[in-house]
C-alpha cells in the first residue's frame, strides 16, 4: 500500500521518550492505554491510591521480581523461555474437542477518522472508507483485491507487546538501554517482536472471576486480588502453572480490574504469557506511571497481549466445564517491531 505511514510505539516510562519509527510527529501513548488512564481519571494524576501496592512497594519489585541475568546476559526472550518443547506437548494434549476459539474481535470497514495514536494518514482524504477494493480480471478468471488503510499502530486493538516497548529510568528488560536499542527509524535492535514469531504455543488458563461468582460481569470498579485468583483455582479446579498464559476476564465492567499487588503472583508461578480484554491499566498509583505494564514487562520479562476478545472464550470454557485449552499466537515476523496485531486462538 503506497502512501500509509506505518508506527511502532515504544512505551518510555519515567519520562523516557516515546521512540516512533517512521514518523516525525510527537510521541504520544498507544490508544489503548490511553483509554485506560483516561477511564481511571488521568495519567498519574490522581491524589488518591486506588490499589493494594505503592509507589514504593512497586519500585522495590522492579528489583525483586527481576528476571534480569535469569537466562544469560545477552536473552531477549524472558518469560517465553518457559514455553519448553515439553510445555507445547502438555498443550497439545489438552485439546480433546477440536473446538477452536479465536481471541480477536472481528472488524468491519469503516471510516477514516481523525486523531488516534498513530501518525497522520498520508492517503484518501478523511471521511473514506477504510477499505478500498480493486476488481482486476485476466481472461475468464476474475478476482478483488483490497487496500486496508485500518492500521495506524501494532499497538491499537488486539496486539502483542514486544519486550521492547516498555522502559523503566531508561532500562528495558535484562538492562538495555532504550536509547540505545531503539531509534527513530531503525525500530528496536533487540527484542523485536519478530523473535517470538514461533514461540507462543502454550498451555492457557482463563480467569474469570464473575462467572465464580455467578455474575454475568463484575460490579463496575471491582479490583482482583490475589486472593481472588487463588479461589478461583479451586473453584475451576485449575492451578496455573510455569510456562503458563494467565488471561482473564472482566466481562466489559466499566473502570474493573487486576488490582497491580497481584503481580508478584506471575513471578512465583512462573507465568510465560499475560492478557486480557483491556489494556490492564484500571488503577492509579500515585508517582508510578502505567504500573501493569511496566512491572510486568521491565522486571519480568513478559510479553503482554492487550485488547482480546474473551467473551466467546468464557462461553466455550462455561459449556465445558474447562478452563484450561492450547494457546496459539503467531505475531508479524517484524524483526524490529515494537508489537503486532494479533489474531490467536485457544483449541479445547
Amino acid at each position: 500500500m503506497k502512501n500509509l505511514w506505518t508506527s511502532c510505539f515504544i512505551a518510555a516510562v519515567a519520562g523516557v521518550a516515546v521512540t516512533v519509527v517512521q514518523s516525525q510527529q510527537p510521541a504520544q501513548q498507544p490508544a489503548g492505554e490511553r483509554k485506560a488512564v483516561a477511564d481511571r481519571g488521568g495519567r498519574g494524576g490522581a491524589d488518591a491510591n486506588t490499589t493494594r501496592t505503592s509507589k514504593e512497594e512497586l519500585e522495590r519489585w522492579m528489583k525483586e521480581l527481576s528476571n534480569w541475568g535469569r537466562w544469560g546476559k545477552d536473552d531477549q526472550l524472558g518469560t517465553v523461555n518457559l514455553i519448553t518443547p515439553e510445555k507445547r506437548k502438555q498443550a497439545a494434549g489438552l485439546v480433546k474437542s477440536g473446538i477452536v476459539v479465536s481471541l480477536a474481535p472481528e472488524t468491519m470497514p469503516g471510516k477514516i477518522a481523525p486523531g488516534g495514536s498513530g501518525p497522520p494518514l498520508v492517503g484518501p482524504p478523511l471521511g473514506s472508507s477504510t477499505m478500498d477494493i480493486n476488481f482486476n480480471k485476466q481472461g475468464r478468471t476474475g478476482w478483488v483485491h483490497e487496500q486496508n488503510y485500518a492500521l495506524t499502530s501494532t499497538h491499537n486493538g488486539p496486539h502483542l507487546d514486544a519486550l521492547c516497548h516498555v522502559a523503566f529510568d531508561g532500562k528495558t528488560y535484562n538492562g538495555y538501554s532504550l536509547t540505545e536499542i531503539a531509534t527513530r527509524d531503525g525500530g528496536c535492535s533487540k527484542m523485536g517482536i519478530g523473535g517470538v514469531k514461533d514461540k507462543m504455543v502454550t498451555r492457557g488458563i482463563l480467569v474469570d472471576i464473575a462467572r465464580m461468582k455467578g455474575l454475568q460481569r463484575l460490579e463496575p470498579g471491582t479490583h482482583i486480588y490475589r486472593e481472588d485468583i487463588e479461589a478461583f483455582e479451586k473453584w475451576a479446579k485449575v492451578k496455573f502453572e510455569p510456562g503458563d498464559l494467565f488471561l482473564y476476564r472482566l466481562g466489559g465492567s466499566k473502570g474493573s480490574g487486576l488490582d497491580p499487588s497481584f503481580v508478584p503472583f506471575l513471578k512465583q508461578r512462573d507465568i510465560a504469557l499475560f492478557g486480557g480484554e483491556t489494556a490492564h491499566e484500571a488503577f492509579t498509583v500515585p508517582g508510578f506511571d502505567v504500573p501493569v505494564h511496566t512491572v510486568i514487562m521491565v522486571p519480568l520479562g513478559m510479553n503482554m497481549f492487550d485488547n482480546l476478545d474473551v467473551e466467546r472464550l468464557a462461553e466455550t470454557a462455561a459449556k465445558l466445564k474447562r478452563w484450561e485449552f492450547m494457546f496459539v499466537a503467531a505475531p508479524t515476523p517484524s524483526t524490529r517491531g515494537t508489537g503486532s496485531q494479533i489474531s490467536p486462538i485457544a483449541i479445547f
